[in-house]
């Protein structure tokens, strides 16, 4: 049972929140909203931190609807509850992990082809 719960959990946080980070940022260059970005005051680390930021929320609230039949599993004295916090602290950062390379991958093509290839790698 918590087996089929943590892949609920794990499928958003390790493909959704990281491919919608990478459209995020490649979304700026494909709808040239991108030069207004750079001429504002903000640095490149607050552009991609707010980025980041988003995904963590995103991140969050996955969390936030699937941990608590994660926790359901611990009633049903199936696993402790150590290794549900730990599955699920180094879930969320695998898929932190996951989305700063994505966003990476979010600022190397330029051309719109380049993105869809680029896309292809982020989801596989």
């Amino acid at each position: 049972m918590f087996y089929g719960y943590y892949m609920i959990l794990a499928f958003p946080l390790a493909i959704i929140i990281p491919f919608s980070a990478f459209r995020s940022l490649a979304a700026e260059r494909e709808q040239n909203t991108y030069e207004l970005l750079s001429i504002t005051n903000l640095t490149a680390r607050q552009i991609i931190s707010g980025k980041l930021g988003s995904a963590v929320i995103q991140m969050i609230v996955y969390l936030s609807a699937v941990t608590p039949c994660l926790t359901f599993t611990y009633l049903l004295r199936g696993i402790d509850i150590f290794t549900i916090a730990y599955v699920v602290f180094y879930t969320f950062f695998g898929s932190l992990g996951l989305s700063a390379v994505a966003l990476f991958l979010g600022t190397i093509s330029e051309s719109r082809y380049g993105q869809v290839v680029v896309s292809v790698v982020v989801i596989l």
